[in-house]
This record gives structure tokens, sequence and C-alpha cells, in this order.
């Protein structure tokens, strides 16, 4: 009698639209919104006569503070987690975004919505990263990520275009009219994000296409969420 191998039967390798489709609309409008908040923020700086070390301070809030929450974030995007996670950075950044618009009247508050800036950015950033590897191909991976790498470049480039464009040839551009733009844009993010499903229905369809004899104990071994019992 022929031994029946463990390995699990994958998934057919045809792409999911339905979740490639809203996950790089995302990247794309994240990405946008986030050089188009920093840009501006420094632009505020020098709007209220701030010293010059606020904008070291700013930009420290951002990117160093969320560092020290990285780790524990991590571990919970990897039980499977990484569409609540898009959703949770999404809401930081609505918030920030709201913030920068109605109360960026001082050091200490652009500090403080840079700093609400960054863990979203953190969020998001993390969950886009699990969101690529999510399809069972090792090809499907590839092109995934390639295909994020690009979305991610297109927004990097839009968020300073729109501020070059919107400046023209002043000085200093209209950063309230800036901000608020972020903020239309973080509305429009916050509604993309809601197509970015959980992989829990993708759990499913793995544990139909695996017949209990081949199937590991531990669960699919292509799925993370199934395997660690986060689902």
């Amino acid at each position: 009698m022929p031994q029946q191998s463990s390995t699990p039967v994958a998934e057919p390798n045809g792409a999911d639209y339905r979740l490639l489709v809203p996950f790089f609309a995302h990247t794309t409008i994240i990405q946008t919104l986030i050089l188009l908040i920093r840009v501006t923020t420094s632009y505020r700086v020098i709007e209220l006569g701030l010293p010059v070390v606020w904008l070291g301070i700013i930009a420290a809030g951002f990117a160093i503070l969320p560092v020290f929450v990285a780790l524990q974030v991590g571990r919970w995007i990897d039980r499977g987690n990484d569409a609540k996670a898009c959703w949770i950075g999404t809401a930081l950044i609505l918030l920030a975004c709201a913030g920068f618009w109605l109360w960026s009247r001082s050091a200490m508050h652009l500090l403080a919505f840079s700093v609400l800036l960054g863990f979203g950015h953190m969020f998001c950033m993390a969950g886009h990263q699990m969101l690529a590897v999510r399809p069972n191909s090792p090809r499907n991976r590839e092109d995934v990520l390639g295909y994020y790498m690009i979305a991610a470049a297109i927004g990097q480039g839009l968020g300073p275009f729109l501020v070059g464009w919107l400046g023209g040839a002043a000085a200093v551009p209209p950063t309230g009219l800036l901000f608020a733009i972020a903020l239309g844009t973080a509305v429009a993010s916050a509604i993309v994000v809601t197509l970015i499903r959980p992989a829990a229905s993708r759990c499913k369809r793995a544990k139909r296409a695996i017949s209990f004899q081949s199937a590991p104990s531990s669960g699919c071994a292509d799925c993370r969420p199934c395997s660690r019992r986060a689902w």
C-alpha cells in the first residue's frame, strides 16, 4: 500500500484580487498620506516660527517612539492579525490627520500628532508586509511583493508631488489646505481598508482542500492563523 504524503495540498495559484486590489490601493494611499503629512509638518514648523531643533524632535518622535512596541506588535500580527493591524493603523492615522488639521498650533501639538502618526504607520507597514506574503505559492509571493513595492514607491512619490504642486512658487505652501487634503485622504484610506479582510475564510478553504490523512496534527502548515489557533 503506497505511503501517503504528509504535505498539504496547495490552493490554486490564481491571484486573490479581492485581497490584492484593496491591499495595493491602501498601500499607495497610506504612503502618499505619510509623506504628505511629514513634509507639510516641516513647513508648519517654519510657518509657526519655531526653532529648527523642533524639526528634529518631531521627526524623531514619529520614527523612534513606535519602535519600543514594534516587537510586541509584530508577534501579534504573526498570529494572523495582518488585516486587523491595517485597521488599527488606519484609525490612528485618521485621528492624527484630524489633529493636524484642527489643532496643529504649537510645537507640542505637532509632536503629539506626529507620534500618533508614527504608531499608525508602524501598524500599517507591518500589516502590509504580512499581507504581501499571504499567498500560498512561493511564485505568488514574489509577484505580490514586487507589486507591493511598486505601490509603495508610487505613494512615496505622490506625497511630495502634491506639496510641490499645491505650493507652486510660494516659499511656504498652504499647510492648512494640505492638512485638509491629508484628512480627506485618510478618510478614503479608512474606506478602502474595510475591504481588506482577515485570513479566516482562507484558512477554512485550506482545511477543505486537505484530507485528514495528509494534514499535520498541528493544522494547515501553510496557514499560520490555523496552526497557531488564532481564530
